[in-house]
C-alpha cells in the first residue's frame, strides 16, 4: 500500500515536471510561433488583351503559421493598399486584381506588373512584405482601328472631291478655249466613278461599325480609302490633263489673233496703195497716157485685195468659233494674197507714173466754149439785168479751172451772191469743170440810172495743173436801161410783173375827176 502511494506520488511529480517543462517549452518559442510566414503566389503571364481593356488575374497567399492566423493586404504597383483580409493558421486565400491595357491609340505592346503583399499574425503585428511580377500584353482595339481608317476615308474622300472639282474647272476653261479635252474628260470619269464607289464602302463600314463587326468595317473602310485615293489620283491626271490642253490653246488662239490682226494691217496698207494706184491711172488717164498695162496689174490688185478680204472674213468666223488653227491658217493665207495686193497696187502706181510722165501734156485748144448772154438787155430803171455766163469743158481736156470777172459800168451794181468784190469795179468767181462739165453762171445786176451801157468782163481758164498755160476770153454785153413808158392802164393791169410808171397814178386819178365833172354836167342838162 505504501509503495503504491510512493508510486502514485512519483506518478504525480513526474506529470508536474513533465508539465513543467511543457509550460516551459511553450514559453520559450512562443514568440517565434507568433510571427507571420506565409507564401506569395506566383502570377502566370495573362492571356494579351486589347488596348482599353482590362483583365483579372489570380494568385494565393499561403499562411505558414500553424497556431495564429495573418492579416495581409496586397497593391498593383504603386496603387494603395487594398483593406486587409485573414489568413487563417496553415490555411491559403485566394486573391484577384485587375489590370488595364493602355487606352485606344497606343498600338500594341507589353507592361510589366508587380503585386505587393504584407502579413502579419493576430499576436505579432509586424509586417512581412513580398512581391511577385507578370507580364501583360496588348494589341490595338479593333474598334480604334475601325474608327481611324474611316475617319482617314472622308478625308480622302474630300480631298479626292477636291481635286475633281480643280479638274472640272479646268476642263470647263479648256473647253471654252477650244481644246480637245476628251481625255481629261476620260480621265475625270473614272474618278467620279471611283469617288461614288468610296462613298457607297464608305457607308456600309459605318454600318459595320455601329454594329461592333469592327473587322468588317475596317476592311470595308480600307477598300472605301483605296477608291478615294484612286478617284484622286484620276482627278489630278484630268487636272494635269486640262492645264496642258489649257495652255496649248490659249498658245493656239494668241497665235490665230496676232495672225489675224496681222492680215488686216496688210489688207489696210493694200486697200490704201490700191486707192493710191488708182488716183496715179486717173491721172494718168487725164492727159491721155495709155494706162493698159497699169489697168492690168490694178485688176489683179483688186483681185487679190478681194480674196484677202475673203479669207479674213473665213479666219474671223473660225476664230469665233474657237477653231485657232484653222483661223491662223485661213488668216496667213490672207495675208498673203494681201502682199500680193499690195506688190500689184505698187506696180500700178508707177506703171501709171511712168505712162504719165511718158505722155506729152495735151496743148488746151484756143477756142472753148464760153458764152455770156442777157435774159433781158432793155430793162426799166431799179429792174434786175440777169445775165448767164455759159462754160463748157470739152470732154477731151483735163479738169478746166475757170475766174469770171465781172466788170459793171458806172451806175450799175452786182447783186449776185455767187461773186466777191475783190477790187473797185470789179467782181470775181472762180469755179472748176471736170471733162465734160458744163456750168450756168447767173450774174444779177442792178441798174441805177436810165442809159445805154455795156458789161464788161473776162473768163481766165487754164486745163489741169498748167496755171502758167492760162488763156483769157472778153466778154461784153450792151444793155439799154430806160424810163417805162406811159402805156394804157390795161398794160399795167395785164403786166402786173412790170413796175408802176411814175406819175401814172396822177394821170389816172385826173382823168377819172374830168370824167366825172363831164358826167355831173350831162346830168345837170337833162
Amino acid at each position: 500500500m505504501l509503495n503504491q502511494k510512493r508510486w502514485l506520488e512519483n506518478c504525480l511529480n513526474g506529470m508536474k515536471w513533465a508539465s513543467l517543462i511543457l509550460i516551459t517549452i511553450l514559453t520559450l518559442s512562443g514568440t517565434a510561433l507568433a510571427t507571420i510566414s506565409y507564401t506569395l503566389g506566383t502570377i502566370p503571364n495573362p492571356p494579351s488583351i486589347y488596348t482599353g481593356d482590362s483583365t483579372t488575374v489570380s494568385f494565393s497567399i499561403a499562411n505558414n503559421n500553424l497556431l495564429y492566423k495573418g492579416m495581409c493586404a496586397v497593391s498593383v504597383d504603386s496603387s494603395p493598399w487594398s483593406s486587409e483580409f485573414p489568413v487563417s493558421a496553415g490555411h491559403s486565400v485566394t486573391q484577384s486584381i485587375s489590370v488595364q491595357a493602355p487606352a485606344w491609340g497606343n498600338g500594341a505592346g507589353s507592361v510589366q506588373h508587380t503585386v505587393n503583399s504584407y502579413c502579419y499574425s493576430t499576436l505579432d503585428s509586424t509586417k512581412v512584405y513580398q512581391s511577385t511580377s507578370f507580364i501583360l500584353t496588348y494589341t490595338e482595339n479593333p474598334g480604334y482601328i475601325a474608327s481611324q481608317v474611316i475617319n482617314s476615308v472622308q478625308s480622302a474622300i474630300n480631298s479626292a472631291q477636291s481635286s475633281i472639282n480643280n479638274a472640272q474647272n479646268t476642263i470647263n476653261d479648256a473647253k471654252n478655249l477650244g481644246a480637245d479635252v476628251s481625255l481629261a474628260e476620260n480621265k475625270l470619269s473614272n474618278a467620279q466613278n471611283n469617288i461614288q464607289t468610296a462613298q457607297s464602302k464608305q457607308s456600309s463600314a459605318n454600318s459595320y461599325y455601329a454594329s461592333s463587326n469592327y473587322n468588317q468595317a475596317t476592311n470595308t473602310a480600307n477598300e472605301a480609302k483605296s477608291s478615294a485615293d484612286s478617284a484622286k489620283n484620276d482627278a489630278d491626271n484630268a487636272y494635269s490633263i486640262a492645264v496642258q490642253a489649257k495652255q496649248t490653246a490659249q498658245a493656239t488662239k494668241d497665235s490665230a489673233s496676232t495672225a489675224i490682226t496681222s492680215a488686216k494691217k496688210a489688207i489696210d496698207s493694200a486697200s490704201t496703195s490700191k486707192t493710191e494706184a488708182q488716183n496715179a491711172i486717173n491721172d494718168a488717164k487725164n492727159i491721155g497716157a495709155d494706162v493698159g498695162s497699169a489697168q492690168t496689174f490694178l485688176d489683179a490688185a483688186i483681185s487679190k485685195l478681194n480674196s484677202a478680204n475673203t479669207k479674213y472674213d473665213e479666219a474671223n468666223s473660225y476664230f469665233n468659233n474657237k477653231k485657232w488653227n484653222d483661223a491662223k491658217t485661213i488668216a496667213d493665207e490672207a495675208k498673203t494674197y494681201a502682199n500680193d495686193a499690195l506688190t500689184n497696187a505698187g506696180i500700178t502706181k508707177s506703171t501709171a507714173i511712168q505712162a504719165k510722165m511718158n505722155t506729152p501734156t495735151p496743148t488746151p485748144k484756143a477756142s472753148v466754149s464760153i458764152d455770156l448772154h442777157g435774159e433781158k438787155t432793155d430793162v426799166v430803171l431799179g429792174e434786175d439785168i440777169l445775165l448767164k455766163l455759159s462754160a463748157v469743158n470739152y470732154i477731151s481736156m483735163p479738169k478746166m479751172h475757170v475766174q469770171v470777172i465781172i466788170i459793171p459800168p458806172s451806175g450799175m451794181s452786182v447783186t449776185s451772191s455767187d461773186f466777191s468784190k475783190s477790187g473797185a469795179g470789179q467782181f470775181t468767181s472762180d469755179y472748176e469743170l471736170d471733162p465734160g462739165g458744163v456750168r450756168d453762171i447767173e450774174v444779177r445786176i442792178k441798174s441805177n440810172q436810165v442809159g445805154d451801157f455795156n458789161v464788161k468782163g473776162k473768163v481766165v481758164y487754164y486745163f489741169g495743173e498748167e496755171k502758167d498755160k492760162y488763156e483769157e476770153k472778153p466778154v461784153n454785153l450792151p444793155i439799154t436801161v430806160r424810163k417805162e413808158p406811159v402805156d394804157s392802164l390795161q398794160n399795167s393791169i395785164t403786166n402786173p410783173a412790170q413796175k408802176s410808171i411814175p406819175g401814172l397814178g396822177v394821170i389816172v386819178g385826173l382823168i377819172g375827176l374830168l370824167f366825172a365833172i363831164f358826167l355831173k354836167k350831162k346830168w345837170q342838162k337833162k
